[in-house]
């Protein structure tokens, strides 16, 4: 059984609030402090892990759990892939058996054969010195990015170096070079006042005392995971042209990418608009070309309003299905209310243009 890959990022911090990981994210990580185990290259070589995406890589490691190998890595980072390859940075290729997912957290683990693996460390306390195995580089060198444990709770916990999305996928590791956490990430949008900006988190998420199940990775994949890479892209996308429209509402949106039709309708709408402005008249006709123009404008903000609407509904039907883990259903579900927050955004925006210069 075989994979490919990519590259993505997940939990919207408002849906935490008020839980235990909601701590996590109160605190950003401090800066990187000079901690080094000098872990052996013969043992780390051995269980660091590329993981070969379709255009990409991304990192994993290997760990003994339960009696078998598994590398290790975020469910993210493989999600909307169905092949995939396995390589240490020693370049030993290893062969997929059996994939599982954390019901609760982004973690997936697939088994492997090998005869090296870290063992995992529990409980790992506020305080402790531990350093992440960095080879987010091309290549086969790693090196020790040293920090303290802060802001844990029973799921996760910041890292107090300089950690990076390059670095997800990446072992936490302690003294005696056992596996404490696993690097992620989430990354969200919300209205910063002015402006729709992007927010960025980055910690490690405990690998003990998770619960496992082990779907038919294809199926699940097609069902769950290629459905939230799409829909990362389409906030990526849509969020984007949203700016750039409402940076300058007299300038044409251009782009190259597959947007699908009804964003094409709805650039097609605006970029008209723009094209009538610049003729001083309106395919709207009526006396004032200034009132038609205004329509034009309120017709492009409730078709950008209907097209994540529409959207924020499938992904939130998604999240309904019986077969979803706890953690891919809450990962639409945030999506969702993401988008439902950017169409208040929109229509603050456009009720604050009601009388716009045109």
């Amino acid at each position: 059984m075989q994979l490919t890959r990519r590259q993505s990022t997940h939990a919207l911090a408002t849906l935490l609030a008020g839980s235990s990981a909601a701590k996590v994210l109160a605190k950003p990580a401090a800066t990187e402090t000079m901690v080094s185990f000098g872990l052996a290259p013969d043992l780390m070589n051995n269980v660091l892990v590329r993981i070969q995406l379709e255009n990409s890589e991304v990192c994993g490691f290997i760990a003994t759990m339960d009696g078998n190998h598994y590398v290790l890595t975020n469910t993210k980072l493989i999600s909307g892939h169905d092949r995939f390859t396995l390589a240490t940075l020693s370049g030993t290729e290893l062969r997929p058996s059996r994939i599982e997912l954390s019901t609760t957290r982004d973690l997936a683990r697939i088994q492997v054969q090998s005869d090296k693996g870290l063992d995992i460390a529990a409980g790992v306390p506020n305080g402790t010195s531990v350093v992440l195995a960095d080879f987010s580089s091309p290549g086969r060198n790693f090196a020790e990015l040293g920090g303290t444990i802060e802001n844990a709770n029973e799921e996760r916990f910041d890292v107090s170096a300089g950690l990076g999305p390059e670095h997800c996928g990446c072992p936490i590791l302690t003294a005696d070079a056992k596996v404490c956490g696993l690097v992620s990430n989430i990354d969200y949008y919300k209205d910063k006042g002015t402006s729709w900006g992007n927010t960025a988190r980055l910690f490690s998420y405990r690998i003990e005392d998770s619960a496992w199940f082990a779907p038919n990775w294809k199926q699940y994949d097609k069902q769950f995971g290629r459905p939230l890479r799409d829909a990362d892209e389409f906030r990526e996308m849509i969020y984007g042209l949203a700016t750039e429209w409402m940076g300058n509402l007299k300038s044409e949106i251009e782009t190259d990418q597959d947007v699908g039709l009804d964003v094409q309708r709805w650039i097609k709408q605006h970029n008209g608009m723009v094209s009538n402005l610049g003729q001083k008249r309106s395919k709207k006709g009526g006396s004032d070309p200034r009132a038609a123009f205004q329509k034009d404008f309120s017709d492009s903000c409730k078709a950008l309003v209907d097209i994540c609407s529409s959207k924020a509904n499938t992904l939130s039907f998604v999240a309904e299905q019986k077969n979803a883990s706890p953690f891919s259903s809450n990962q639409f579900k945030w999506r969702a209310r993401e988008l439902m927050q950017f169409v208040k955004f929109i229509k603050a925006f456009e009720e604050k243009n009601e009388n716009y210069r045109w």
